[in-house]
């Protein structure tokens, strides 16, 4: 069997209470599958969101706030632009990368990318969010490129190896070895790791939680 959860300290706690299952966390599972291939990236210098968009190439961008700029000579309201700095938009396209990782999802999209407030005018309706997502989304491809390659320079996390497993088809799938899988605190699993659990067909799963005991 194979006991996991999130928490480090309940699996530790498990440890000494499983006789005949093993107790890993959930990130553990995939550091040993897929992790340590990238072990080198993690726990890397911090790198400033001016310095990503430099690596992906990403330049400022303006919208217009239209219906929200002062009137002109014959009573009509002009547009107000507003451009958001390279740096502001490499920070949506990190956090985008940290949605996609901890989602179920087979790419990343605009989808995965934050609405951000203060970008549109009385009349965009959402126009120029869509404009940003649909300007940011090569970059996010490109980062994400960065992230699976084992020489990527930018900063990379525990989740994305997680996702890498996730990911994987044919004989890179991800394959827990245990007649039966026993999740712990499923109400604050990430559906990443639901979706590996979903893969394995050849195990029995349990899955423990409770709503009101949600966290994360």
């Amino acid at each position: 069997g194979q006991y996991t959860a999130f928490n480090a300290s309940l699996v530790a706690e498990s440890k000494t209470k499983f006789a005949k299952a093993s107790c890993n966390t959930t990130h553990s599972l995939a550091f040993r599958e897929v992790g340590k291939r990238y072990a080198h990236r993690l726990n890397s210098e911090r790198v400033k969101s001016y310095q990503i968009a430099k690596v992906l190439g990403i330049e400022a961008f303006t919208v217009s706030l239209k219906g929200m700029g002062a009137l002109d000579a014959d009573g009509k309201p002009t547009d107000r632009l507003k451009t958001l700095q390279a740096g502001f938009l490499a920070g949506q396209v990190i956090v985008a990368i940290r949605r996609f990782c901890q989602s179920a999802d087979p790419k990343i999209t605009t989808a995965h990318l934050k609405y951000i407030d203060g970008i549109e005018g009385s009349e965009t309706k959402g126009e120029n969010n869509a404009k940003v997502r649909d300007y940011l989304l090569p970059f996010c491809e490109r980062a994400w490129a960065d992230m699976v390659d084992t020489n990527g320079t930018l900063p990379f996390s525990h989740d994305v190896y997680v996702k890498i497993w996730q990911l994987g088809t044919g004989q890179d799938r991800p394959v827990i070895a245990a007649d039966y899988i026993l999740l712990d605190e499923y109400q604050d699993t990430a559906p990443v790791f639901v979706s590996i659990l979903q893969q394995q067909t050849q195990a029995l799963i349990i899955l423990v939680g409770d709503d009101n005991q949600r966290i994360y």
